[in-house]
């Protein structure tokens, strides 16, 4: 897996991990919005940086800095092309029809909602567009366009508590969280945390439009509302989003007492975990040593150790003196060369 996408997938997993553990059922609606939008654009924005600390040492335990291997020997490079395809392309190909396939899925969807537009009358209604219809999963809102079941009376009680939660979604730009979502998913759909910040994030905006829906009103009429409608909607209302999606969270969350000062430590505590992610995430950590920092413009004299095969097969240490650190550095070493040219060459006689 790429670097790149491994970071992503783990960052939006610790974030929402976060979230399940500590926010999750609370009554702080906004903060939550904000902090599962923010979590994914951190989760793709975070990898993408790369910060490099330096970690200073006392001293380096030995002047001996490097060790490294060379061998002299004729190398053959293949210059043949492959012309079939290999197991990363095969897989980066099958992500790619997977999310062409997930767009098109949603392009569908809009093109479904432009049909229902288009076989009723929409009409203006407070700066948006009501279109009255049939459809088993209206009310529902997209963007300005407010599709509205013909079958409830708008001007009843009923009917403008339902309005006054779907023109909540409308004023609050809900529609933009979901879009944004829904492409997120169809280009890292291998992502499972995508799929519960989409239903977190649904959850979430419902509680916001409760709250709008049910100010003026006691809420237990109008959790009796949600539950009156979920029973006797029978067939119709399993797949109507306003009655159906988390009921029972969203009861409960209308009975919930809202604690601010508990709401807050929980605030408080997101600032760290954000900036352990960037240290774990984005820091590259590098070891440097303050003798070798300081020497490193001075001249000071190097032991450099050469180990080479004699042509008895045995090993020829040498060292040499008098050259500065900086080169030493860079030539310190093991090199082992194959002799195996002179020693196929005929001898001369003496």
């Amino acid at each position: 897996m790429h670097p790149y996408l491994f970071k992503m997938i783990l960052c939006s997993g610790i974030l929402y991990a976060y979230y399940f553990w500590v926010q999750r059922n609370q009554k702080m609606h906004d903060f939550n919005r904000y902090y599962l939008l923010g979590s994914l654009g951190i989760s793709l924005l975070l990898p993408l940086f790369s910060f490099t600390v330096n970690l200073k040492q006392a001293e380096w335990p030995q002047k001996l800095q490097a060790v490294y291997y060379t061998v002299e020997d004729n190398i053959v490079v293949s210059t043949k092309a492959s012309t079939s395809f290999s197991m990363v392309q095969i897989i980066y190909l099958i992500g790619a029809v997977i999310s062409a396939i997930l767009v098109c899925k949603l392009i569908y969807s809009f093109y479904r909602l432009i049909e229902v537009k288009k076989k009723s009358h929409p009409q203006k209604e407070q700066g948006l567009l009501l279109i009255m219809t049939k459809h088993p999963a209206a009310p529902f809102s997209f963007f300005r366009w407010l599709f509205w079941q013909q079958e409830i009376d708008l001007h009843s009680q009923k009917g403008q508590q339902i309005w006054r939660h779907e023109l909540y979604h409308i004023q609050a730009k809900h529609s933009w969280d979901l879009l944004f979502v829904e492409l997120l998913i169809c280009v890292f759909w291998f992502n499972p945390f995508l799929y519960a910040y989409r239903k977190e994030i649904k959850t979430v905006q419902e509680f916001q439009a409760d709250a709008f829906a049910s100010n003026d009103i006691d809420s237990e009429h109008y959790a009796k509302l949600l539950l009156w409608q979920a029973i006797s909607g029978k067939t119709a209302a399993i797949i109507t989003p306003f009655f159906h999606h988390q009921l029972k969270r969203r009861i409960a969350m209308l009975s919930q007492i809202k604690k601010t000062k508990n709401q807050a430590y929980r605030k408080m505590t997101v600032a760290p975990i954000v900036l352990l992610l960037i240290v774990f995430i984005s820091c590259n950590f590098i070891q440097e040593s303050k003798e070798h920092a300081a020497n490193s413009s001075e001249k000071d004299s190097a032991k450099i150790i050469e180990v080479t095969l004699a042509e008895d097969g045995k090993q020829e240490v040498q060292t040499h003196l008098g050259e500065t650190q900086e080169d030493a550095s860079n030539t310190i070493g093991f090199n082992i060369a194959e002799k195996e040219s002179k020693s196929a060459q005929p001898k001369k006689e003496e």
